[in-house]
């Protein structure tokens, strides 16, 4: 801990400003530079400060923070010059915090922030539908809602079709990524695998028949106890339809070191054509697209080693579930 002459104040040489409260006046106003400052809770289960480094010269910023109680502020911790965030994590949940930031040098203090209060809660998420007793269809649309006091919820969806009974491998992920939060609407029975959620969703189908001991499970991708069930099982009804069919009977067959041959059989009715996804190309990248009523495919861009490869029939953002896989050793 530095030496210091006299206990912080409210105003420095320069204001800091809290985004969460209101700024600081020093009186007559400060001329230089502002220095704005940020909590962000319940990311990771940590209270999360953070600014923006504009001096040049500073030693360091000093974290302070009172008891939870209203008692007097210590200084929990310093960080070197240039950094631009601390993430507390020592709190104790339920009580209410009071931050503020320190810039200073040697002795001398650059700039202080206003205070800002702010409650420890524990992170979690509760799943509002759906949420036990639902009858869904296959290939309808319907709003997967949930509550959460995280301010940035970073969730991923899953399926069970075993009540929940086991994770893996009766899980499959739905969503990977929920940047606008909730409500997340759900193409019923199938999984979005899209990979950049900027973009439209484009659906996998990942049930074959009727399941009727379905559950959803959120969880935030990192925070600890952020996560919650279904409260009950619900049914998805698939009703008999061979309209966009799952490819069968795929084979695959090493001509050369440099060509894979693959075949599989078209059962569909209505497909706008057929996507062939191979390992080392991209999970949810299609190596190949060709058209309706095609059952065959050559792979020219192999080389020795093994791959695997899965095939599906889609129309327009949607697809069947995948083929059986096929296995090809390249010599």
């Amino acid at each position: 801990m530095r030496i210091r002459d006299v206990l912080p104040t409210v105003c420095g040489i320069t204001a800091l400003t809290l985004a969460a409260a209101l700024s600081v006046s020093c009186g007559g106003g400060s001329s230089g530079p502002q220095l704005t400052l940020e909590i962000v809770p319940y990311t990771d289960a940590d209270m999360h400060l953070q600014w923006v480094d504009i001096f040049t010269t500073e030693d360091g910023y000093e974290i302070w923070r009172d008891d939870g109680s209203g008692g007097a502020f210590t200084m929990i911790d310093t960080t070197p010059p240039d950094f631009v965030g601390y993430d507390d994590t020592t709190f104790t949940t339920g009580l209410t915090y009071k931050y503020y930031v320190i810039a200073y040098q040697g002795a001398t203090d650059l700039g202080q922030s206003n205070t800002v209060s702010i409650e420890a809660r524990a992170a979690y998420v509760t799943i509002i539908t759906p949420n036990g007793a639902e009858n869904l269809t296959l290939g309808q649309t319907y709003n997967i809602s949930w509550v959460t006091n995280l301010s940035d919820f970073d969730a991923r969806i899953f399926l069970a079709t075993d009540g929940g009974v086991a994770w893996p491998p009766q899980f499959q992920l739905l969503y990977s990524w929920a940047p606008n939060g909730s409500p997340w609407p759900w193409k019923i029975g199938f999984r979005n695998i899209e990979e950049d959620p900027t973009k439209p969703a484009r659906w996998r189908r990942a049930l074959d028949s009727t399941a009727n001991q379905c559950k959803i499970f959120i969880r935030h991708y990192s925070a600890v106890g952020a996560q919650d069930w279904s409260d009950a099982v619900f049914t998805i009804t698939v009703p008999a339809d061979t309209s966009l069919a799952t490819p069968t009977t795929l084979v695959a067959t090493p001509i050369s070191s440099t060509r894979v041959d693959l075949t599989w059989s078209d059962v569909s009715t209505a497909e706008q054509g057929f996507r062939i996804y191979r390992n080392g190309v991209g999970m949810n990248n299609a190596l190949a697209t060709v058209p309706a009523n095609t059952t065959a495919y050559t792979d020219n861009t192999v080389t020795t080693g093994t791959y695997t490869y899965v095939v599906v029939a889609y129309s327009g953002n949607t697809e069947s579930m995948e083929s059986n896989v096929a296995t090809a050793i390249v010599p």
